[in-house]
């Protein structure tokens, strides 16, 4: 089998981000989203790219797994189907068994290297819908496949760093005092 290039397998659109800090009582429920992962969403409409995360303890970066924090990475042909992906049944789910969940809406604007092959190309105009005519916000998010300590001690065997603005979101996310005093 050839390895293709990265770029020519780039996707493009729109991404969604959930990030979720389960109850106690549903933290199981969270890790059968983990073994599931992307297999449980193919049947989702426009959906190019699924990536199901756990997270080191409280949320940060160890080799310490956190029971309740889990993330969801999608990224969509279009955003009226990952508007659609948000109003339905998936984001209500997590919503009812985390103490805290919050969902974003993205347009890519810039990324360097690849996720399991995969490059994401930057959004055009034509895949934001009515977020294409709608004031740009100035907020901007970042996603990397790699931090410092991964490159130091050879963690992954790829890398990814995606610049991307914020087109809206839903919920409210707070980072443990812990999380943010340590980075």
């Amino acid at each position: 089998m050839v390895n293709q290039d990265p770029v020519s397998l780039a996707v493009s659109g729109v991404v969604v981000v959930i990030l979720v800090d389960y109850l106690r009582a549903h933290q199981g429920w969270g890790w059968l989203r983990l073994v599931q992962g992307a297999s449980a969403f193919k049947d989702t409409p426009g959906l190019l790219f699924t990536k199901v995360m756990g997270s080191g303890h409280q949320g940060g970066f160890s080799l310490r797994p956190s029971a309740s924090h889990q993330g969801l990475i999608c990224v969509f042909d279009h955003a009226d189907h990952a508007d659609q992906f948000l109003a339905g049944p998936w984001l209500a789910a997590y919503q009812e068994r985390a103490k805290q969940c919050q969902a974003s809406l993205l347009a890519i604007t810039s990324c360097k290297g690849a996720w399991d092959g995969r490059a994401f190309d930057v959004t055009p105009d034509d895949k934001l819908g009515h977020y294409a005519f709608e004031p740009r916000n100035p907020s901007m998010a970042a996603i990397t496949r790699a931090i410092t300590a991964a490159y130091k001690n050879d963690f992954f065997s790829e890398s990814m760093f995606v610049r991307m603005r914020l087109l809206r979101t839903v919920g409210e996310w707070v980072m443990p005092k812990e999380v943010v005093a340590h980075g």
